[in-house]
């Protein structure tokens, strides 16, 4: 939508023309200007810029008066004679609009959807045309209240959807929702005194030319800085001075995106520019194109502009007949404006109700339903049906119409004089001012339950009751207006609870908090009920613009309160501190009575008079949430995302769901960015993915962000209840996503998804995957416990596809995290530790083999010294195995020879150990036993002792079948050398 523009508001011809020398002066003195800068402030631009078909021609208006750009860059002109001449981007005809609506145009704009709102101020109304320009509907009527339009002279379209008219009849802004629900009427005659042109920008900001101010506009705030309640203050506005300006009949006005406002003087056909916000001076003036004259650059009664893009301006010229378009210099370096930031948006809902509406209920399975007033002025409950509304917005809400399928049901018995109804979940309490009392009705069976208030003589008594309301726990609250009371009788009705001096009280509201508000005959007086005091505490000042009819709240908390003047509706802030929205033109209903407001946000005005029911809608609307961001964290996921306005919002959800489609359920709420999930707070059964949800004032749900898994959690829980395969998908995605930038994660949180998904694909036995994850994982640091169980179940891999020497590794890494001593204590750890040695050995590695033992058995804490030496007899067996493997094998096969030779040269070179010196020395006694060699034997055999004291044959018999499977001794060798003694 063109946010930027306004739009020519006087249709009158231009007045005396300015003698050629003095056009030519004018020119003259602006080329001067223009050769002391070191660049001109705009430049003429060809593309663009297009001449308009002569009168009479094909295409031709008669009497161009304003133009608006599409969205499409067709440029749309509005003739006064009442058309809307439509023109390519080069300046070819294509189609006309309006001819059957247009009386006037003065002004056009048009949405980035193609609707084109023209005003014409021969009706006094908007037209609304539609892309194709085709009539959707009209905006405002011709009078002199709010809402109504009595001389209007300039239209824009703001941001949020917002249409503002120029009223110089009123001397005043009114501004509308895009359907043409009014929406507020700024009161400018405190500060403007002959308004003349206007424009919006995206910030909110409204520019008015004023024809009395010379050099400069008026600023205005947004409307919603602006009070809304009587004229605006002095000392509000704003002025944006250009120098330089002689503004005698500054006829159009334009704001762009970066606050750069530029207004046409007719009279001297210039154009002139500037930006309050920027302190920056181009030349001596702030005069940026035009004068008086024929030719490029000149003009004779330029009327209108608009901004095509933050620095291209189009202008028209009514009897040169020309488009020009400019390119300015002088936005380089501005910064863009802040867009205005009120996503309230409020509606028009065509039909309403045919019947004055009472109460809005629920079901107790929170299907809505309505209490009406029956003709006969009795009570009736109307089924209703839900209808999906499709907004001008583009998009489409829910409201309720009638269900006509369904029969009224008929609650018209012992009813005097029907003043105000409820309706909860089981029955209808009536307020009867003529037999002072209230009635209750059961809505299952349809009969009066009961009435209270007439039938007592104590002060239960009722005096022509007029209002009704229920607290939470079932107590009923009378606005007893005779007895000058406001009462509360116990839910079972038996008794009296409180009763409170209120003058006149003809109505009472419940807040969503159990607060009650009352207001008095005459509307004068609205308050908060005191009950500790006894008093009623007044609203604010300036909440509301005078005498109320009634008042309500909706679920959220928000005040709705009727207006008894002019019939229209204040929407005040829960914690009434605010006025958020003003809506309903003035006096367009006929006897207006109650107000409710439905869970949806639909607004129920009750029309006594007309005996109907108007129904507006308000809402918050604004993009999904932006930037929703996971960033995993060591044991925790911090949740990240951009705010929605502040001021709109009551606070965030965080929903989950196992489905990325949901259904999603509530799992956290907070006040604002960001929110951390972690061990204190995390589901049991974590979601599988999150998203974050506003909730608006309103009390309604805005969208969801985008979905995001909650992969740690999700993977961890699955993990842990051993669904592995699903686990291992988790994980996967959760790493996908982070090494796509689609989330965050510190390294830590990514190697332990890896971990995660490394441990699924071991527990299911998928080798070749499980080391793939593995060797990613071991980029990437864990937990000491899970870097243990890493390198553990990693070791178990590598056996099992067959590389034992890459288990190795992983033990020795195992260890080198130093394990507790129960760890190495475990059975099937010591099992995988000689499994893995004998898988090295058995590969052909048998000193690696030997080595990995050795360097396990040094990380073993010597608090389990019995551990210790278990592991140093077996290294020293099986390293005796390896030094010594070769003899034994010439032993087995009887080649003594081979025995003698291999260990005597064993012995020689030295380097054994004590064990494999003891070893090698028995089996080569034998050897020389064999031979006949017994003096070589004896003494081979006796230096033994020097190294083992306390040998004993016979128990090294046995330990050398136990260890090395050897039997070297028969009984004539154990006889011999049982024998000999140390030193002998």
């Amino acid at each position: 939508m063109q946010l930027i523009r306004r739009f020519k508001p006087s249709h009158t011809r231009s007045g005396r023309a300015f003698p050629l020398v003095a056009a030519a002066a004018l020119l003259f003195v602006f080329a001067a200007q223009g050769l002391s800068q070191a660049v001109p402030k705009a430049g003429y631009v060809a593309e663009g810029s297009f001449q308009l078909p002569g009168k009479g021609q094909p295409g031709a208006p008669d009497r161009p008066v304003a133009l608006a750009l599409g969205p499409d860059r067709t440029v749309h002109i509005a003739d006064g004679d009442g058309l809307v001449f439509v023109y390519d981007s080069t300046g070819i005809y294509r189609r006309t609009y309006g001819q059957a609506e247009l009386d006037d145009p003065l002004a056009i704009g048009i949405t980035d959807e193609g609707e084109s709102y023209v005003l014409d101020g021969g009706a006094n109304l908007v037209f609304v045309f539609g892309p194709g320009g085709q009539r959707v509907r009209t905006i405002a009527s011709k009078g002199s209240k709010a809402g109504q339009l009595s001389n209007p002279v300039d239209l824009a379209l703001g941001p949020s959807g917002h249409v503002y008219i120029l009223d110089a009849g009123r001397r005043g802004v009114q501004i509308f929702s895009r359907d043409g629900l009014f929406v507020r009427d700024i009161d400018l005659t405190t500060s403007v005194s002959q308004p003349v042109s206007l424009a919006v920008g995206i910030d909110g900001w409204i520019y008015i030319a004023d024809k009395r101010t010379p050099s400069e506009v008026y600023a205005f705030p947004p409307f919603t800085q602006i009070p809304w309640v009587g004229s605006t203050p002095r000392g509000i506005a704003g002025r944006v001075n250009f120098r330089g300006a002689q503004f005698n009949e500054p006829v159009a006005t334009a704001v762009n995106e970066l606050g750069t406002v530029v207004v046409l003087e007719k009279r001297s056909g210039r154009l002139y520019g500037a930006n309050a916000s920027s302190d920056r001076l181009i030349g001596a003036d702030d005069v940026l194109y035009g004068g008086i004259g024929t030719g490029r650059g000149s003009f004779r009664e330029a009327v209108d502009i608009a901004f095509a893009g933050v620095d291209q301006v189009l202008t028209l010229d009514a009897r040169l007949r020309k488009i020009e378009r400019i390119r300015l210099t002088t936005e380089e370096g501005l910064r863009w404006r802040e867009n205005f930031g009120f996503p309230i948006r409020v509606t028009n809902v065509a039909g309403g109700l045919p019947a004055p509406l009472l109460d809005v209920g629920y079901t107790p399975d929170g299907q809505p339903r309505f209490l009406v007033e029956t003709r006969n002025g009795g009570v009736a409950l109307m089924a209703v049906q839900p209808e999906v509304h499709q907004t001008v917005y583009g998009d489409s809400v829910r409201v309720y119409k009638p269900d006509l399928s369904t029969p009224l049901q008929q609650f018209s018995g012992q009813i005097g004089d029907l003043q105000e109804a409820m309706l909860t979940d089981s029955t209808v309490v009536i307020a009867d001012s003529r037999r002072n009392r209230f009635t209750i009705f059961s809505i299952e069976a349809g009969e009066v339950l009961g009435m209270y208030g007439d039938n007592y003589q104590d002060d239960r008594k009722l005096r022509s009751p007029r209002g009704v309301a229920m607290l939470q726990d079932g107590r009923v609250v009378i606005g007893d207006t005779g007895n000058n009371q406001v009462k509360i009788f116990s839910a079972d009705l038996a008794s009296l609870v409180a009763s409170y001096p209120v003058a006149k009280p003809v109505g009472v509201a419940v807040d969503p908090d159990g607060e009650i508000y009352v207001w008095n005959e005459d509307g004068t007086l609205v308050g908060r009920m005191i009950t500790a005091t006894q008093t009623l505490e007044p609203l604010a000042a300036g909440l509301l613009p005078g005498p109320v009819v009634a008042i309500t709240f909706d679920h959220a908390g928000n005040l709705f309160a009727l207006d008894e003047a002019t019939h229209r509706i204040t929407i005040v802030k829960a914690g009434l501190s605010e006025v958020l929205m003003q809506l309903g033109e003035e006096d367009a209903l006929d006897r207006p009575t109650r107000i409710r407001v439905d869970r949806e946000g639909n607004i129920y005005v009750t029309d006594e008079g007309a005996k109907r029911t108007v129904v507006y809608r308000w809402d918050v609307e604004f993009p999904p949430l932006a930037a929703f961001d996971v960033d995993y964290q060591e044991d925790a996921a911090l949740l990240n995302w951009e705010p929605g306005p502040a001021g709109f919002l009551r606070g965030y959800e965080i929903q989950g769901a196992d489905d990325p489609n949901g259904p999603y359920r509530v799992l956290f709420t907070t006040a604002a960015p960001p929110f951390r999930i972690d061990a204190s707070n995390v589901p049991e059964v974590p979601p599988g993915y999150v998203r974050v949800t506003p909730v608006f004032i309103t009390g309604v749900r805005g969208r969801g962000s985008r979905p995001l898994p909650l992969g740690y959690f999700t993977a961890n829980r699955l993990f842990l209840q051993g669904d592995y395969p699903a686990a291992m998908e988790q994980a996967g995605e959760a790493v996908r996503l982070i090494d796509s930038g689609a989330i965050g994660a510190e390294d830590i949180v990514k190697g332990k998804l890896l971990y995660i998904a490394f441990a699924s694909a071991y527990e299911l036995r998928d080798f070749n995957t499980a080391v793939s994850w593995a060797q990613q994982a071991a980029q990437y640091p864990m937990p000491r416990e899970e870097l243990i169980q890493f390198h553990f179940r990693l070791a178990e891999i590598y056996m099992r596809v067959g590389s034992p020497p890459d288990a190795a590794q992983q033990i020795l890494a195992l260890v080198g995290q130093g394990p507790r001593p129960e760890y190495y204590q475990s059975q099937p750890v010591i099992d995988q530790s000689f499994r893995i040695y004998r898988g090295v050995r058995d590969a052909g590695q048998p000193e690696d083999a030997i080595e990995f033992l050795r360097l396990y058995a040094q990380s073993i804490p010597s608090s389990i010294q019995t551990l210790q030496y278990e592991y140093a007899d077996s290294i020293t067996v099986f390293s005796t195995r390896l030094k010594l493997g070769p003899g034994f094998q010439f032993w087995r096969n009887a080649s003594y020879g081979q025995v003698v030779a291999f260990y005597e040269n064993l012995l020689t070179e030295g380097g054994l150990s004590a064990e494999q010196t003891v070893i090698a020395r028995q089996i080569l006694g034998c050897a020389y036993f064999a031979f006949g060699r017994r003096t070589e034997a004896e003494d081979t055999f006796r230096e033994i002792f020097g190294l083992r004291p306390d040998f004993n044959l016979s128990r090294e018999i046995a330990r050398l079948r136990r260890l090395y499977a050897l039997s070297i001794y028969n009984p004539e060798t154990e006889r011999f050398f049982g024998n000999i003694r140390p030193g002998s």
